[in-house]
This record gives C-alpha cells, sequence and structure tokens, in this order.
C-alpha cells in the first residue's frame, strides 16, 4: 500500500507540475499586430510587450512610442497606455485593455477614459520579427514611392494613390483621392506587415480611414475601414 502511495502521488505531481510548467513558458512578450474595433471603425496598431513575471511594459509602436503598463494573472492580460484622440481633438485618451492569451493570440475587450470603447485583438508577430532580426526583416520592405491602389467595398469601388516616405518602421507620405482630393498619412511597417491611417473629408464631414495589409515586393494588398462609410480591401502596385 505504501508503494502504491508512493507511486500514485508521483503520478499526480507529475500531472500537477506539466500544466504549471506549461503556463510559466507562456509569456505575453513579443511584438503584436492589433486591432481595436469600435462600432464605426477599425484601429490598427502595433505594440510590443515584455512580461517580467506578472508584470507587462512596453510601447506602441508610433512616433510617440506612447508607454504600456500592465499585469498578468494565468491567462488574463490587463494593460493600460495614453494616446492622442485619432480623430484629430488633440484629447488625450486612457485606453484599458483586458484580454485572454491563447498561444499566439489576445482576445478581449477595450474602454476609452473609463467609458465604452470596443474590441480588441492581436496576433503575435514571427519569432524573427521579434528579435534582434526585426530591423533586418523592416529592412528589406522599403515602401517608399509612388503606388496605385484599387479599393473595393462591393457594390463601390475607386482608384486612389498613395506617396509613401519610410524610414525604419515609420511611414509617412500622402493620400489622394481623384475626387477628394490629397490628405497627409502615417503609419508603421513591420516586416511584411503595414498600416496607416489618416483624416480624409467628404461632403464636409471628417473620416478616419485606416489601412491594414502585407508587402509582397511591389505588390500590397489587405483590408480598409473608411469610418462609418464602411469596410472593404485593396490591392496596390508600386508605380515604376
Amino acid at each position: 500500500m505504501r508503494i502504491q502511495a508512493m507511486l500514485v502521488a508521483t503520478i499526480v505531481g507529475l500531472s500537477i507540475a506539466a500544466p504549471l510548467s506549461a503556463q510559466t513558458a507562456a509569456t505575453v512578450s513579443g511584438r503584436w499586430t492589433a486591432s481595436f474595433v469600435t462600432a464605426d471603425r477599425t484601429y490598427p496598431a502595433t505594440i510590443e510587450l515584455k512580461q517580467d513575471g506578472q508584470t507587462i511594459t512596453g510601447n506602441l509602436v508610433t512616433e510617440a512610442k506612447e508607454k504600456v503598463t500592465g499585469s498578468a494573472e494565468g491567462g488574463t492580460i490587463s494593460f493600460r497606455f495614453q494616446t492622442l484622440d485619432p480623430g484629430g481633438s488633440g484629447a488625450l485618451l486612457s485606453i484599458v485593455v483586458k484580454s485572454t492569451l491563447e498561444k499566439d493570440a489576445l482576445s478581449g475587450d477595450f474602454t476609452v477614459d473609463d467609458g465604452p470603447g470596443g474590441t480588441f485583438s492581436a496576433q503575435r508577430a514571427a519569432a524573427g520579427q521579434t528579435s534582434g532580426t526585426k530591423a533586418d526583416a523592416s529592412a528589406k520592405v522599403d515602401l517608399t514611392g509612388s503606388w496605385t491602389l484599387a479599393v473595393d467595398f462591393g457594390s463601390i469601388s475607386a482608384t486612389p494613390s498613395v506617396v509613401f516616405k519610410q524610414d525604419g518602421e515609420t511611414l509617412t507620405g500622402e493620400y489622394t483621392s481623384q475626387q477628394y482630393g490629397s490628405y497627409p498619412l502615417k503609419g508603421t511597417v513591420t516586416g511584411n506587415q503595414l498600416q496607416f491611417t489618416f483624416t480624409m473629408t467628404i461632403e464636409g464631414n471628417a473620416i478616419d480611414v485606416a489601412y491594414t495589409g502585407t508587402v509582397d515586393k511591389d505588390t500590397v494588398k489587405g483590408s480598409v475601414n473608411y469610418g462609418g462609410i464602411g469596410d472593404g480591401t485593396f490591392t496596390g502596385t508600386r508605380k515604376k
């Protein structure tokens, strides 16, 4: 009986230790491609996170590098940061995210200034993009130049153009609509992932626009959100 009890204790100990080890190994550290989805549009973002025990630190990958602080409790990941209102009001917004970590994915929701926000999701970048080779991966992609886009909303299509200037992972430039004029844009390039945003005026109304996609040599493709107008897809080709 004593031998049997020892065997049972050993087996139980192993079965308990294994999940704990697995849980300890799972961290949120890395670079994440995220989407903050509200009722009227999607805000893309790139976030760098570092986990030390239960403490999370990091920053948004923007020119301002807004600092991120938070905590990890099991598979629950919570963090907060402050950022300027993308609508252009100049207000500083407090964003609080509560999400669940499952392998290389985060999903949950967020609040804005302790009020309603929307849903949050993020995908961890490939290992080669989160280590010392990150800069090399970004260096291989250079969007600098003029591009022709084709945007498809299903029943409506458009062919705007953009001029990009890439400096490391920072993207600036100008978006030109044949019907509504030109607008300055800003965004980021992470590996082969790009995102950029701008605010355009349509019939006197300010519309926040967000493009998110991938780069393959001289072509781009992805999804686009035109504020309250709707969502669509886009493709693009670099002008020779």
